[in-house]
């Protein structure tokens, strides 16, 4: 036990004999890790945004279409047995509400240009339960009274693209159920600007009675119900059980409906390894040189302590010993210094207008908010942990096989 104290004492005042090129190494490592670790809870939170607008905004936690919708959303394809649908799912653990719509593709058009779209057909009253568009109007009020006027909602990116401005009319071409060419004018009531501008440009809201009537539909008709839940992590689990209750419609958890926000958590996290792998794998070199060099000026001094006795193995576990505390002593450091930015940051979140359009068009939002990622640092820390090891064993068998005799002789 005194012969293992007596060598990591002797290691650990080792490394800081030369106390510059130690710390510089340190330094380059903890800078590393701390530029890895906020990346990631950068990344990470710019992602949590834009799944959790998706989900607000448009996506819901889970939906419901009838079978075949996928493959072809025709205009006469509705859910079969809405109302017992709408009633059973209620019954599932973690269900808030649900909002049943129609949802067709047609051609906008308005004196100045036109554009495919996605008209959907709402219920004001039960959407705003489910979803926040009516928040993120820039111009107008949503769906005020009226027994006159259809009103419609389009994004900001649709109304540049048409030129079109509050209290203009603008003309839907679609077909109705019969299969036959139908239209109908509505009056630009608001327009709405949300994180994703793909989704401003192609989608328009308007009352779901207005667009039943103008596809000559039954009342009470719907394509979808989007519903929202108490957690977004059981989503995949409660659209299981509600499609167990009900196997001849299409039930789809978010993940499903949008795989790409599945899939870019993981994808985040397998990228936040990488990247630290990648920083570490650099830092190794400056830590194997700086174990060489350390070697080669203490050539004589270890002759020395061979020529009295210490043995390979002791010599062995120093040199590892000292590379490990160069590790051990940048890594805390690192991800101390990690952390306290993404805290730091979290609150106030980081304004990248400037960059605000690029950013919209993958539809995430031009103030990312960092999340904390202490998740990691173990995997981090055993990472770390590693590399210098192994960065350790090249300078250790160097050490091996000096000749005490020539090495004490040596300037």
């Amino acid at each position: 036990m005194n012969t293992l104290k007596m060598t990591i004492v002797i290691a650990w005042r080792n490394l800081w004999r030369s106390k510059v090129r130690s710390a510089v190494v340190v330094l380059a490592m903890a800078v590393g890790i701390w530029a890895g670790i906020f990346l990631s809870g950068f990344s990470l939170g710019m992602n949590e945004q834009r799944t959790d607008s998706a989900l607000s905004t448009y996506l819901g936690y889970a939906q419901v279409h009838p079978n075949g919708w996928s493959e072809e959303p025709l205009v006469n394809l509705f859910i079969p047995n809405l109302k017992e649908v709408e009633e059973a799912s209620k019954q599932i653990p973690d269900y808030v509400a649900h909002t049943s719509r129609l949802n067709i593709t047609g051609m906008a058009s308005s004196a100045r240009g036109s554009a495919g779209v996605m008209i959907s057909g709402i219920d004001p009253a039960r959407d705003t339960l489910v979803c926040d568009l009516n928040t993120r109007l820039v111009e107008g009020e949503y769906f005020p009274p009226s027994e006159r006027v259809s009103y419609a909602y389009v994004g900001t990116a649709l109304a540049e693209k048409l030129k079109l401005q509050l209290g203009d009319w603008i003309t839907f071409d679609f077909q109705n159920v019969d299969g036959y060419s139908a239209g109908s004018r509505y009056y630009i009531a608001g327009m709405f600007k949300t994180v994703s501008s793909a989704y401003d440009k192609s989608t328009v809201q308007v009352l779901r009675s207005d667009l039943t009537r103008d596809i000559e539909a039954q009342e009470g008709v719907a394509h979808e119900i989007i519903y929202k839940l108490a957690d977004k992590e059981s989503s995949r689990e409660w659209a299981e059980k509600l499609s167990a209750e009900f196997p001849d419609l299409e039930v789809e958890s978010w993940q499903e409906v949008s795989p790409e926000l599945g899939y870019a958590d993981d994808m985040m996290a397998v990228s936040l390894y990488i990247f630290i792998g990648i920083i570490l794998f650099a830092i190794t070199f400056g830590i194997l040189n700086t174990m060489l060099m350390a070697i080669l000026e203490r050539k004589r001094e270890l002759g020395m302590l061979m020529a009295i006795g210490m043995n390979k193995r002791r010599t062995f576990g120093m040199i590892v010993l000292e590379t490990l505390f160069l590790g051990t002593v940048g890594a805390p450091v690192g991800i101390l210094l990690g952390h306290l930015t993404i805290v730091s940051t979290a609150s106030t979140g980081m304004d990248l207008s400037s960059v605000g359009e690029g950013l919209n068009a993958y539809g995430m939002d031009s103030i990312v908010y960092p999340v904390p990622v202490p998740d990691y640092y173990f995997g981090i820390a055993l990472m770390v942990v590693v590399m210098t090891l192994l960065a350790s064993l090249y300078p250790a068998f160097k050490a091996l096989k000096l000749n005490p005799v020539e090495a004490i002789r040596s300037v």
